[in-house]
C-alpha cells in the first residue's frame, strides 16, 4: 500500500504537473486583475460583433427588456445661457436643457410619486446659471431616489446637489475611443448605476480588499468584478430603431411634446392632474431616466448608443448579477489553462490530438496547427462561452 502512495504522490509532483497548476493559478489571478481594468483589457470590438451576430443567427439572441424603464428625451427642449465679460458683452453661448420645463416635469414626478428611481443623465455646472436654478436646485435637493451626473472636470452649480451626484463617465485613450468596459468604482468613489444599486440594495455593497490594481471585490460574500463589459442589441446601428422600439412598450416620451405640452392653458389643474395620474401608472416601480436620447450618442461594438442606454445597461448589470465571478467559470478556466499549460510543457498541440489532423499526411497542416492552434482552440472557447452565457 505504501508503494502505490508513494507511486502517487511521486507523479502529483511530476515537474510538468506541479508548474502547469501554479501556472493556471496564475493566469486566472491575472485574469481576474486585468478584467478590473476599465481599458486595455484585449477585448476586439469586431470580433465581439460578429460573435454576437453569429450568436443571434443560431438562435441564442439575448433578449433585452425595458419594461422596466421609462426614458424621457430633452434632445428638443433646450434654452441658450449667455457667458458675458466684464463689459457685458456676451463672449460664449451654450445651449443647456430648459431648466423650466425641467422643474415642471421634476414636480410632475414628485407628485406622482411613484418611480423606483430618477435618474437625470445631464449635468448643472457652475457657471450655467439661469433665473430657474433657485427652485430648479431646490426641488432636486428634496426629492427622493434621485440622482444627477457629476463630472471630475466640473464644478457642482450648488453644494445641495453634492449628495444627489455621481460620476458617469467611461475611460477612453487617444487611440482607444470607443465604449467597451463600464467601470463601477473608481478607487472607493461609486460611479451613478452602482450609487444607485447599493441603495436599492444596502446588502450588496461592493467592498475592495487590497491595494490599488492588486485588489479583489466581493459584494454580500461573493466575488465579483469592479468593471464589465456591456452588451447591446445588435439589430440595428441606427439609434432611431432603438428609439421606435422604445415608443412602441410606451417606454420613450419627449419632455416638452410628450409630457408637457399635453398640459394647456386653459385646464391646467385638471389637465396636471390627469398627467400625474398618468406618470404615477406609466412609471409605477420602475426606472426613469431623463437625458439627451438623439444627439448624446457614443460609439460602441453594436453601433452608436445613447449615454442613457450605457446607465441603464450598467444598472441592468448589476440587478441581473452579471459582475460576480461564478465558481464554475473559474474552475472551467483554472482547467483550460492548466491543460493548456501542460501541453505546451509537453511541446504538443492541443489540435493535433483530433484524429482529422493527426492522420493529415501533409506536413504544412501540421506547421499551420503547431502555429495557430492555441489562439484558435482560445477563439472557440471564447465563442462558446459567449454563445452560452453572453
Amino acid at each position: 500500500m505504501k508503494k502505490i502512495l508513494h507511486k502517487i504522490w511521486i507523479r502529483v509532483i511530476n515537474k510538468y504537473i506541479l508548474f502547469s497548476a501554479l501556472s493556471a493559478i496564475f493566469l486566472v489571478s491575472a485574469n481576474y486583475i486585468i478584467n478590473n481594468l476599465p481599458i486595455f483589457t484585449g477585448e476586439n470590438l469586431d470580433e465581439q460583433f460578429v460573435m454576437q451576430i453569429i450568436s443571434e443567427k443560431i438562435g441564442r439572441k439575448e433578449i433585452i427588456q425595458y419594461d422596466s424603464i421609462t426614458f424621457i428625451n430633452v434632445s428638443n427642449d433646450k434654452q441658450l445661457i449667455y457667458e458675458r465679460n466684464k463689459d457685458g458683452n456676451v463672449i460664449k453661448t451654450d445651449a443647456i436643457t430648459d431648466r423650466k420645463k425641467l422643474i415642471q416635469l421634476l414636480s410632475l414626478l414628485e407628485k406622482s410619486a411613484s418611480y423606483k428611481y430618477l435618474i437625470l443623465d445631464m449635468m448643472f455646472c457652475k457657471g450655467d446659471t439661469t433665473e430657474h436654478d433657485e427652485e430648479l436646485f431646490e426641488l432636486i435637493s428634496r426629492m427622493n431616489n434621485i440622482v444627477f451626473v457629476d463630472h471630475d472636470s466640473i464644478e457642482i452649480a450648488h453644494p445641495c446637489l453634492k449628495e444627489k451626484s455621481a460620476i458617469a463617465e467611461y475611460s477612453a485613450t487617444i487611440t482607444a475611443t470607443n465604449f467597451t468596459r463600464y467601470e463601477y468604482l473608481r478607487g472607493d468613489k461609486r460611479v451613478l448605476p452602482l450609487k444607485i444599486y447599493e441603495e436599492l440594495n444596502p446588502k450588496k455593497k461592493i467592498n475592495r480588499y487590497g491595494w490599488g490594481w492588486f485588489s479583489a471585490y466581493l459584494t454580500d460574500g461573493n466575488l465579483c468584478q469592479k468593471s464589465v463589459f456591456l452588451t447591446f442589441d445588435t439589430k440595428s446601428f441606427d439609434n432611431k430603431v432603438f428609439v421606435d422600439s422604445l415608443r412602441q412598450v410606451n417606454g420613450f416620451y419627449n419632455m416638452g411634446s410628450d409630457i408637457l405640452m399635453k398640459i394647456d392653458n386653459e385646464n391646467v389643474n385638471l389637465n396636471e392632474d390627469a398627467m400625474i395620474k398618468k406618470l404615477s401608472t406609466l412609471n409605477k416601480n420602475k426606472y426613469v431616466i431623463i437625458g439627451n436620447l438623439i444627439e448624446d450618442v457614443h460609439d460602441t461594438y453594436a453601433g452608436a448608443k445613447p449615454g442613457s442606454l450605457i446607465l441603464i445597461r450598467a444598472l441592468q448589470f448589476l440587478n441581473q448579477d452579471r459582475h460576480l465571478v461564478k465558481l464554475s467559470h473559474l474552475l472551467f478556466w483554472l482547467f483550460i489553462y492548466f491543460i493548456v499549460t501542460l501541453f505546451i510543457l509537453k511541446r504538443n498541440s492541443v489540435l493535433l490530438y483530433l484524429p482529422l489532423i493527426r492522420n493529415c499526411k501533409f506536413k504544412i497542416v501540421h506547421y499551420f496547427v503547431n502555429s495557430l492552434s492555441y489562439t484558435l482552440f482560445f477563439f472557440a472557447l471564447e465563442c462558446t462561452e459567449y454563445i452560452i452565457f453572453h
